[in-house]
């Protein structure tokens, strides 16, 4: 067997044969070479094993294996586990990544052994790996940050799980390197909250890690039809109720990892969501009696958020109208957490 490497790139599959390719090509382009490739293929029906069998015969730093389809999850799980890697990329099988995405990563973590968490910038591109018009930086959760995103930065546990808290749409795993050991300390991916459990895992990891953040594009995301997050579930009550248990999972996970956490963090960091819960639930149920139905079996578990939906929809729409950006930021303040953004420079 090869000696131990410093990262694991982990490529788990199931039927990306066309982007195969390209995802390839862009790791062994690395210009940070110790590394180790693991690949798990839940039996693809495309050809991608046979490429598999094929890379992993010209190069022994690739190791690849099949396991039964359990989830996407369920295979990214796989992956880690067999990885030996000091530091973990998991490469998703349709994006790409820079040459020198590795480099900068293992060098960011290396120089700040305090953060478990490396973060870079994203490109979003398209089905043929052209960049879209919409792009990362554009994204409500980006421009919170402000001009911190084009500087190098340390953001220190709890920030960036408030922060992440604020809006469903989770950062682009392609986005980070991770510290092998916080897998240890928080545990890998569940795998029965459908294709946005990352969302789930990185709250766990970011109430807990600290963050550097480079601030180049290094990583790719692919927006195509046949990815896993469908966008229509995504203003859906029964996707808002889905984030409202994630964070509750993922806070009971790591709350015995940090002793200040209690149940008022708990609630904050749930608001948003239940805001979202009951207006969907009310959107999505249009007649008078289902809703004053709806009305009674909530208001007893989120009082306060069922109040200010049902003014918002009667009349007074300012009055309760949601700023998850000064919500977030106000959660901060009353945290004492605005000295834990670490500007380097």
């Amino acid at each position: 067997m090869n000696p131990v490497p410093k990262v694991s790139i982990l490529l788990p599959n199931l039927n990306t044969r066309k982007y195969l390719d390209e995802r390839i090509d862009t790791i062994f382009k690395q210009t940070f070479t110790d590394w180790e490739l693991v690949i798990v293929d839940n039996y693809s029906d495309d050809g991608a094993w046979d490429f598999f069998k094929q890379i992993a015969a010209s190069d022994t730093r690739v190791r690849i294996s099949q396991a039964p389809r359990m989830g996407m999850y369920a295979n990214w799980n796989n992956c880690i586990e067999l990885a030996r890697g000091e530091y973990i990329y998991i490469a998703t099988s349709d994006d790409t990544m820079a040459p020198e995405c590795l480099e900068h990563m293992v060098d960011a973590l290396e120089t700040y052994p305090q953060c478990d968490l490396a973060h870079c910038c994203l490109t979003v591109i398209d089905e043929h790996g052209v960049p879209l018009a919409t792009q990362w930086d554009q994204w409500d959760q980006v421009l919170f940050y402000g001009d911190f995103i084009k500087r190098k930065h340390v953001r220190k546990a709890p920030y960036d799980g408030y922060v992440h808290a604020g809006w469903s749409t989770a950062n682009s795993i392609t986005q980070l390197m991770i510290r092998r050991s916080l897998f240890d300390k928080i545990g890998l991916f569940r795998n029965d909250f459908g294709s946005i459990a990352d969302f789930e895992w990185e709250m766990r990891a970011t109430l807990v890690a600290d963050v550097i953040h480079i601030p180049k594009y290094l990583a790719t995301w692919r927006v195509h039809h046949e990815q896993a997050t469908q966008h229509e579930y995504l203003n859906s009550a029964d996707f808002s109720q889905k984030l409202i248990d994630m964070v509750e999972s993922s806070f009971n996970k790591v709350q015995t990892l940090d002793k200040h956490l209690d149940a008022k963090d708990l609630s904050a960091l749930q608001y948003v969501y239940r805001r979202q819960f009951i207006g969907r639930k009310w959107r999505e149920t249009p007649s008078i009696i289902g809703r004053l139905s709806w009305i009674q079996r909530n208001i007893r578990k989120y009082p306060k958020e069922t109040f200010e939906v049902m003014v918002s929809k009667l009349s007074a729409r300012k009055l309760c109208k949601l700023d998850i950006d000064k919500y977030i930021h106000t959660m901060l303040k009353n945290r004492k957490l605005a000295k834990n953004i670490v500007n380097l420079g």
